[in-house]
């Protein structure tokens, strides 16, 4: 005997599979532009306590950047994304 009986109830259990394994796979994002240190860290510390994958943070002074990078390798994480923001602020993306 077949469990769906119709290919529809196939594709909806296969949509909410997926849709699923998204919310698993979804990253914590961080906002610490403006935050003088050790806010940056501290926030970043908060999002690794969390246990996330992928972590993104956004940092806009250059002593944070290299504070929160540090910080975060010490705590298993591997540094995937430093991109340039269009209001010259960076974009941090983090793995673990």
């Amino acid at each position: 005997p077949d469990r769906f009986r119709h290919r529809h109830d196939f594709l909806s259990l296969r949509r909410f599979r997926d849709a699923q394994e998204g919310l698993r796979r979804r990253k914590m994002v961080v906002d610490a532009r403006g935050l003088s240190c050790p806010q940056p860290v501290v926030e970043a510390k908060k999002a690794a306590a969390t246990g996330e994958k992928e972590i993104e943070i956004f940092l806009d002074n250059p002593t944070s950047i290299t504070n929160v990078a540090r910080f975060m390798t010490n705590q298993g994480y591997r540094l995937k994304t430093n991109d340039i923001q269009p209001d010259q602020s960076n974009r941090l993306v983090f793995v673990k």
